[in-house]
């Protein structure tokens, strides 16, 4: 009897373990869509004091600079320079997933500049802490941003 017991408070704990981990998930996937529809295509900066960690980190291309950008300030004038370089900038998020407290997302980036209309794929690894975006990982397609954005008109109608 004793053995049955602890034998069912391992399994509840591990159960609820489980509970716990899947909410965590659900609650850093809703934090990662309020991210992208309101920081990048609103343009609402303030909130990202309330997403991401004080000792937030983003890493982004080897071929880009910045390579890092370090705290929600940095991260700031990072979103505004691009949202000034585009206009109707928007992100299109194709899908999202999450375990524990990691989120994976594939996304569409366009906007018009001066130079261009652009149209680029990407994808993103982020690490949340106590609910807060804490360290994110970006990747998209910068040989092809690039071609569109020196290609001008004429590379934008090949799409």
């Amino acid at each position: 009897m004793k053995r049955l017991s602890v034998f069912l408070l391992v399994v509840f704990l591990a159960l609820n373990g489980c509970t716990q981990v899947d909410k965590t998930a659900e609650a850093n996937m809703a934090t990662a869509q309020k991210y992208v529809a309101e920081v990048w295509n609103n343009g609402n900066l303030d909130l990202i004091d309330d997403l991401v960690t004080a000792d937030f980190v983003r890493h982004l291309p080897e071929s880009w600079e910045p390579q890092v950008i370090e705290g929600p300030e940095a991260f700031k004038t990072y979103i505004k320079g691009i949202r000034e370089q585009y206009t109707d900038f928007h992100v299109k998020t194709h899908k999202v997933i999450a375990s524990g407290d990691m989120t994976a997302s594939a996304w569409t980036v366009s906007g018009t500049s001066d130079a261009a209309r652009i149209s680029v794929r990407g994808m993103s690894m982020a690490r949340y802490s106590d609910g807060k975006l804490a360290e994110e990982w970006a990747t998209w397609d910068t040989q092809g941003l690039m071609q569109q954005v020196q290609g001008g008109e004429e590379m934008s109608m090949k799409q």
